[in-house]
Order: structure tokens, then C-alpha cells, then sequence
């Protein structure tokens, strides 16, 4: 499948990967640190992290959002395969500070956030789509099938099978 880098549309895999992500962020109970970059601008993105004062375990964060913007410098591909912006995520559990980053096709504006929770919102637009996506998951005793309108999921059942060769 071809698809055109100005569409307004992502790809399938790009569209589960960034939902599969979502999920695991829209977890986080906790003060988070979010950062939106375009590709490449990691050095300044950097700057604005050290230009800001904020208090100490915020700091800590931005200190290793830091050292993980000049690590993605060096080996991009770890972000994922879809790089236009670089948004990174940093917050404190049991006392460590965690970073996770994804990489995405798409222009974001440039943003640095401090708040409550992670700030996902310039993903809904990524994720709106003009038709319905099904995801049917399978193993051996169950299927679980999820019916998405962008990020949201419409319908979700699960069923029980018997696989016999």
C-alpha cells in the first residue's frame, strides 16, 4: 500500500502503534513532563529544558529527558520508524524518574508541558479518521475484537473458541 507523505491520514501500523502508546501514557497518575520537537531540533528542545527553573523533581526529569534527546540524536531509529516529531514523556515512579518517547509522521507544534498528567491532546487529530478500525486479537482460547473510531473504542466483546487440529 502506497501511501502519500501529504496525506492527512497516518498508516494502519503507524495508527495502532500510536494508540497501543496512548494507552500505556494515559496510565500515568502523576506529575509529567511532555515534549514535543520536529526532527532534528533536539539541541534547542534542550536549551528550552535548561532555560526553565522548576522544582527539584521536576528537574530530575528534565535532566533525563535530556540525556535521552541526545541519545535518540545518536541512534534515531530507537524512537520508532515514523519520524517527523519526537514526543517524549517523563515522570517519577517509586522514585525513578521514566522517559518513553515515540516518534511520529506527523508536524506537532513544539511543546513543553509541566502538568498533573502526560499531554496527549495533539494526538487527536493524528487519530481521527474518517472510517472504523477493527482489531481482532486471537490466541488459542479467545478472541477479543475492538471496533476504534480514532482513538476511541466503539464496541469491544470477547469470545470464547476451541482450536482443534
Amino acid at each position: 500500500m502506497k501511501t502519500n507523505p501529504k496525506s492527512s491520514e497516518i498508516t494502519p501500523s503507524e495508527w495502532l502503534s500510536i494508540n497501543q502508546f496512548l494507552h500505556e501514557i494515559k496510565q500515568i497518575d502523576s506529575e509529567c513532563i511532555s515534549v514535543y520537537y520536529p526532527y532534528g531540533k533536539g539541541l534547542e528542545t534542550i536549551s528550552l529544558l535548561r532555560e526553565t527553573n522548576r522544582k527539584e523533581s521536576l528537574e530530575k526529569i528534565e535532566s533525563k529527558i535530556e540525556k535521552r534527546i541526545l541519545e535518540l540524536k545518536e541512534n534515531l531509529p530507537s524512537a520508532g520508524k515514523f519520524i517527523e516529531t519526537l514526543c517524549i514523556f517523563g515522570w517519577i515512579k517509586n522514585d525513578k524518574v521514566v522517559i518513553k518517547e515515540i516518534g511520529i509522521s506527523k508536524n506537532l507544534p513544539y511543546i513543553y508541558m509541566a502538568n498533573k498528567r502526560p499531554f496527549v491532546k495533539p494526538f487527536n487529530d493524528i487519530l481521527k479518521i474518517n472510517h472504523d478500525v477493527l482489531l481482532v486479537i486471537l490466541n488459542q482460547k479467545s478472541a477479543k475484537i475492538q471496533k476504534f473510531h480514532g482513538s476511541q473504542i466503539t464496541q469491544e466483546f470477547k469470545i470464547w473458541i476451541d482450536l482443534f487440529y
